[in-house]
């Protein structure tokens, strides 16, 4: 709002319009419209423009986009409730019984509803495991105290035997 009457002012200050003109300017000359019914016509005006015109069109975007993601907002919180009070389905719970055991864990049940909800999609899910694999160092399945002190020890091995490296290397003078 203060973009346009800021603007509304300078515009009919330079170029002499009314009050309504210069605001219905700004309006669609901002809103990307521009019917081309009003134009600048001075030098000073056109310099204006250069700066007024990209800074208004990024301003009212970002604010219309702020109103429309208000409403978006509004309908995934009607679906992810929706979806959270809907009945199971025998499909459903097949659908969920991703390691095909015939039962849903908890983990399966999360996942899915999260997908389902697209909080989540699968790549992130699948960068998640991996991660959690990662930190897994006795492949236990779990992660405990043990993993990040087993992991430690990794990091400072590989970082002996590159300082060994370097001081072999230097000591035969090849680097």
């Amino acid at each position: 709002l203060s973009m346009i009457l800021t603007g509304s002012l300078v515009v009919g200050k330079i170029e002499g319009w009314t009050a309504i003109d210069s605001i219905y300017w700004c309006i669609s000359t901002g809103t990307s419209v521009g019917y081309g019914d009003f134009a600048p016509e001075t030098d000073e005006m056109r310099w204006f423009c250069v700066f007024f015109i990209p800074l208004s069109v990024g301003v009212i975007s970002a604010a219309l986009g702020k109103v429309a993601n208000v409403f978006v907002e509004r309908e995934i919180s009607k679906t992810n409730e929706k979806l959270l009070k809907s009945e199971l389905t025998v499909e459903d719970l097949e659908r969920m019984n991703v390691d095909g055991d015939g039962e849903v864990s908890l983990l399966e049940f999360v996942e899915f509803m999260l997908k389902s909800m697209s909080k989540v999609d699968q790549k992130m899910l699948d960068e998640l495991h991996d991660q959690f694999y990662r930190l897994d160092a006795d492949g236990s399945g779990a992660l405990q105290e043990d993993d990040l002190v087993l992991l430690a020890e990794e990091k400072l091995n590989e970082q002996r035997k590159i300082a060994l490296e370097r001081f072999e290397k230097k000591k035969l003078g090849i680097g």
